[in-house]
């Protein structure tokens, strides 16, 4: 079964000045969607790697993962609200999960 499950960073991306610079130049018609896209995997790919590396610990072993602009709003004061980039993770096969018995959802899915 695939689930859609989507990872918002603890530090807002969209704010950092290579990410305002690429919203500026989509915006402003400078680089194409496409380009910016490709761009945009690049700036993100060290979250990416850290992200990845959480889901095969977890023993997830076959998802894909996009970054998306989404506007949001969380009770948890440590994740940001409003507009920012988030990961939207496509799972398509999860072959074991090993938590820490001590943790929980929220903290397996903060980074």
């Amino acid at each position: 079964m695939q689930r859609c499950v989507y990872a918002v960073p603890s530090h807002p991306l969209h704010r950092t000045e290579v990410m305002m610079s690429l919203d500026r130049d989509v915006q402003e018609s400078r680089i194409s969607s496409t380009d910016f896209y490709k761009k945009l995997h690049d700036v993100v790919n060290d979250v990416k790697n850290e992200i990845a590396q959480l889901l095969v610990n977890l023993g997830v072993s076959n998802f894909s993962m996009t970054p998306v602009k989404r506007k949001d709003a969380f009770e948890r004061s440590e994740i940001p609200t409003g507009e920012n980039y988030s990961f939207n993770l496509q799972i398509k096969q999860i072959l074991h999960i090993h938590p820490p018995k001590e943790a929980t959802i929220p903290d397996l899915l903060c980074f």
